[in-house]
């Protein structure tokens, strides 16, 4: 039944990864990638087919074959810094921090919009926890909260909780419990 409908709309990515999305809560990822897979040979200029094909092979722990696929996302598309990020993301899952957030760093210092920066941000401050630095992590929340506050209906979860993270990190549990009923 998937094979008819990916046969009749090869270039609808929103068909693939919802195909991809079923094995892969089936536990079938070989199938979800080999899915992806085929989107891609089909779509090679769709830097989000790329992507998600990456994150397919993140799932499986293949973290090269995942790079090459964001580095041909961010070929297809060299003004979706995001995909950058998501580099600095194999890196974090590789337990490679610091080399995480030298592409977070790329991804914040290079994105124009203000709504894009929280996300590598956010990424830093888990990276400074995690280095054990919690006060660099507050000082980079607190240097972005009037962006959050601004994007706070599209953000609110995920600052709230890293600054729970922070303030635990900081060896201050209620200030931390606070934030995480925030979330």
């Amino acid at each position: 039944q998937y094979s008819k409908i990916l046969k009749s709309r090869p270039k609808d990515l929103l068909i693939y990864t919802n195909v991809a999305n079923e094995y892969s809560q089936l536990g079938e990822k070989e199938k979800a990638t080999q899915t992806m897979k085929e989107f891609v040979a089909n779509n090679p200029g769709n830097g989000n087919g790329h992507y998600f094909l990456s994150l397919y092979f993140i799932m499986q722990r293949r973290f090269e074959l995942a790079m090459q696929e964001l580095d041909q996302a961010i070929s297809v598309r060299p003004d979706a810094l995001v995909y950058t990020g998501f580099k600095g993301d194999i890196f974090y899952y590789k337990d490679d921090p610091e080399e995480a957030a030298r592409f977070y760093r790329a991804w914040l210092d290079n994105t124009k919009n203000d709504g894009e920066k929280l996300g590598p941000a956010i990424s830093l401050s888990y990276i400074d926890i995690l280095k054990g630095r919690p006060e660099e992590a507050l000082m980079r929340l607190k240097s972005y909260q009037k962006l959050f506050e601004k994007f706070e209906k599209t953000y609110p979860l995920n600052f709230h909780i890293t600054r729970g993270f922070v303030d635990m990190a900081s060896q201050m549990p209620e200030l931390a419990l606070e934030e995480f009923k925030k979330a």
